[in-house]
């Protein structure tokens, strides 16, 4: 009876060991400072190995365990714009810049961007537009976005918009969009870091 006792003990001890690991270990990993801060330390690690095969096959354990930003990860929406409560011709239009300068908006008919889909172009008083990255895992590729009010004459509204930088940290912006012609370029700095031409290709 004593035994059966010990073993119920041990086993709601290790129950317990499990869900918290579980519980602080998952927090941990959802942080992206973290998880990037992982993935430099694992890599750092493995340069330090001498033979180069075993070096090879340490930094591509690294990169599996923590993420990168080759051809493997899961689909996040980066951006999401969004306006109400305007006319009938407000038109609100996402741009997305990747770091060879290659620009794709929602209202290209092809995206030049590989491995990332926006939802498609909108327009009119109300309206939501996304850019997703198929294949997002921290560090991910370093995108800038940018907000174009084009073809809406003065018949604008205020928008919002988040997007999540390269970093996995999401970021926001509220502001009234104007007149044509008005432009921001998002970066995860200061909101008018830059600015592009509107309207854009």
């Amino acid at each position: 009876m004593r035994a059966k006792k010990g073993t119920l003990g041990l086993a709601l001890i290790a129950t317990l060991a499990l869900t918290l690991s579980a519980t602080f270990g998952g927090a941990a990993s959802a942080d992206p400072v973290a998880h990037t801060a992982g993935l430099k330390k694992c890599l750092k690690k493995a340069k330090r190995i001498q033979d180069p095969v075993k070096r090879k096959k340490a930094k591509k354990r690294c990169r599996k365990k923590f993420g990168g930003t080759g051809t493997t990860g899961s689909p996040l929406v980066r951006a999401t714009l969004s306006w109400s409560d305007g006319g009938t011709s407000t038109d609100y239009d996402l741009y997305v810049f990747d770091p060879s300068g290659t620009i794709a908006s929602s209202r290209s008919v092809s995206n030049p961007i590989p491995n990332t889909t926006f939802s498609g172009n909108v327009m009119g008083g109300a309206g939501t537009e996304n850019f997703t990255d198929l294949i997002f895992a921290v560090p991910g590729r370093n995108f800038q976005f940018g907000v174009c009010h084009q073809g809406g004459g003065s018949d604008g509204t205020s928008y919002s918009i988040t997007y999540v930088t390269a970093d996995g940290v999401s970021h926001s912006d509220a502001r009234s969009g104007g007149s044509d012609g008005f432009n921001a370029k998002y970066s995860g700095g200061t909101p008018d870091l830059n600015t592009f031409t509107c309207p854009a290709p």
